[in-house]
């Protein structure tokens, strides 16, 4: 069963920021061969292009996208970073987000977002544009989304500080637990899908975090947390500054 309740950050022995399946944790790397990643992630879009619905969001996704909306969408600009086939994006501006962006590594993703916000009548309210959100200048938003992103990246750092900048008031994300049972069982589904990619030599791994770092490094942004859930693997936090 999924749970949702107020969490106490979890216990991490780990002293690296991040657990990774692949030769080590690699510091100062921003992605693995960013574009090769972004043929993957065209690929994937592609097939799921063809079956999206505009604004559709579900499982994790929607569990982020209601407790941010407990602070508020109606009259703010919203970012989301990796934001895929755009689901969140246009969500939020159908809970009345002044304006919404999303940015993405793949144009694929890109391009089906904006076709999926021009049949959902959207397209003078939302904004997409394909970039690296761990280096491409990211203006500042009310509220900034990480969606199952910092996972897809061997240095979380870098995504983590430059979509702290761009975050005027809420930061919301989703990425899987780090310590205890589920952490191992996150790490151990985690292992096997990269084995996956290996074989079928796809440049794309995903990483297990140090869930405790990625906090603490928020909290050092100035933010505090209100709000923090999990739904097995994945565990979602939403900041605020001012709180």
């Amino acid at each position: 069963m999924p749970w949702s309740r107020p969490l106490t950050p979890p216990d991490v022995t780990s002293s690296s920021v991040a657990w990774v399946l692949e030769d080590g944790y690699q510091e100062g790397v921003t992605s693995t061969e960013p574009d090769g990643v972004a043929e993957c992630f065209d690929k994937c879009a592609r097939v799921r292009g063809r079956r999206a619905r505009p604004g559709s969001v579900r499982g994790v996704s929607k569990a982020l996208l209601d407790l941010l909306d407990r602070q508020r969408f109606a009259g703010r600009t919203v970012l989301e970073v990796g934001c895929g086939l755009g689901g969140l994006t246009l969500a939020s501006a159908s809970r009345g987000a002044e304006h919404a962006t999303g940015v993405d590594l793949s144009p694929v993703a890109i391009r089906e977002a904006s076709r999926l916000a021009a049949e959902a009548g959207l397209a003078d309210r939302v904004t997409f544009a394909v970039g690296d959100g761990s280096r491409m200048d990211l203006p500042p938003h009310d509220v900034v989304v990480l969606d199952k992103v910092i996972c897809c990246y061997p240095d979380a750092d870098a995504l983590l500080d430059n979509s702290l900048r761009a975050t005027r008031l809420t930061y919301g994300f989703v990425v899987p637990f780090s310590s205890g049972w589920r952490g191992a069982a996150a790490r151990a589904g985690f292992v096997m899908e990269n084995a996956t990619r290996r074989v079928s030599r796809q440049p794309f791994r995903a990483f297990v975090h140090d869930v405790e770092r990625i906090e603490a490094r928020i909290a050092e942004a100035g933010l505090t947390r209100v709000a923090a859930a999990g739904r097995f693997p994945w565990y979602l936090a939403v900041y605020v500054r001012g709180a």
